[in-house]
């Protein structure tokens, strides 16, 4: 990340609300609900195309939520909607069990039909711990995962434990979480195995 905390300062509206933002914001900063992300370089080509293989362990916060509010293959950048207009999302067994049946919030992007085959194999974190194939028409926004930070009494910020659980946009708390993950909801999936697809 390239963020640190001689980077962020609390913002004070005129309405006396506070939240984190950068000394130097700039555009792109924040998304469109107004939560701050974090700064992440990448690299890209002449046309501004994202190049270089995955590092599955490390997530990009830019490409993470570029894949996620674009619904792009986590893989190849390609639209991830199928010829039917499904999307379909692979998320590990540790993460919904073997068999979800509730509402399920996922921070991975979807994957087209061709990745999604390979993704077991080459994902560290799915080969490890299996994984659930979520066929869907629709998977709307959540919210963000990221770190949370406090305006200490001495008038300081300091970065808080990230617990991992999504954020749901609207909630007043967003305003001192710098996220690092777009978060969305499969609805009315389908639960399915890729060797059928």
């Amino acid at each position: 990340m390239e963020e640190s905390l001689l980077d962020l300062r609390a913002f004070l509206s005129s309405a006396g609300s506070s939240r984190i933002s950068y000394w130097n914001e700039r555009l792109g900063d924040r998304d469109g609900q107004g939560v701050l992300w974090a700064r992440f370089s990448q690299s890209r080509d002449e046309q501004g195309v994202l190049t270089g293989a995955p590092r599955w362990k490390t997530i990009s916060p830019p490409r993470q939520r570029e894949a996620m509010s674009k619904l792009l293959c986590q893989f190849c950048g390609e639209p991830a909607r199928m010829p039917d207009g499904r999307l379909l999302f692979l998320n590990s067994t540790e993460e919904c069990g073997t068999n979800p049946s509730t509402t399920i919030r996922t921070a991975q992007p979807p994957f087209c039909l061709k990745h999604a085959r390979m993704a077991p194999q080459r994902c560290p974190h799915l080969a490890e711990h299996g994984y659930v194939a979520l066929l869907t028409q629709s998977a709307p926004l959540y919210g963000v995962i990221g770190t949370p930070y406090e305006y200490t009494a001495d008038r300081t910020i300091q970065a808080m434990a990230c617990d991992g659980v999504p954020v749901p946009y609207g909630c007043a708390a967003l305003d001192w979480i710098v996220a690092a993950q777009l978060v969305r909801t499969p609805r009315a999936y389908t639960v399915v195995h890729l060797e059928d697809l």
